[in-house]
């Protein structure tokens, strides 16, 4: 984890010597290095919930995990997952097309995937959330 905000450091600053952090065509590499640092971390995030998602599926078999917490996790991967998968898609059409954000298919599935990462982030969060918050309002405290 540190080596990752260690390669974003450096290329944060490369890209303030380089370029001064321009914006669209005059973005310098040590941007899409970040961008690739970025996705690398997203995908990584959800592989890892995706991965735990099946051992608590094979634990559910023997009765051994709660299947509400099963789905949830299974949201959680889907989350980061779909949100890395569409960043590393506009990432690669960065460096295959000059203007990528000139596609209106390209805008499209990122905006359809970030709806989605959206959704199953409020499936496996939002709803343990407002069951907490409507069990105990404010000055209802047990303490």
């Amino acid at each position: 984890m540190w080596t990752i905000w260690a390669l974003l450091a450096i290329c944060w600053f490369a890209e303030l010597a380089t370029t001064g952090f321009a914006a669209g065509d005059s973005a310098g590499p040590a941007i899409r290095v970040t961008d690739w640092l970025r996705n690398s971390a997203l995908l990584w995030g959800g592989w890892e919930a995706l991965r735990h998602h099946a051992l608590l599926r094979r634990r559910r078999a023997y009765g051994l995990a709660d299947p509400e917490a099963t789905r949830r996790v299974l949201y959680w991967g889907l989350a980061p997952g779909g949100a890395g998968l569409s960043s590393t898609v506009d990432a690669t059409a960065k460096l295959i097309v000059e203007k990528a954000w000139e596609f209106p298919a390209l805008t499209l599935l990122n905006a359809v995937v970030g709806t989605l990462s959206a959704i199953f982030l409020f499936l496996a969060f939002g709803r343990a959330v407002g069951a907490t918050a409507a069990a105990q309002p404010f000055g209802n405290s047990t303490r």
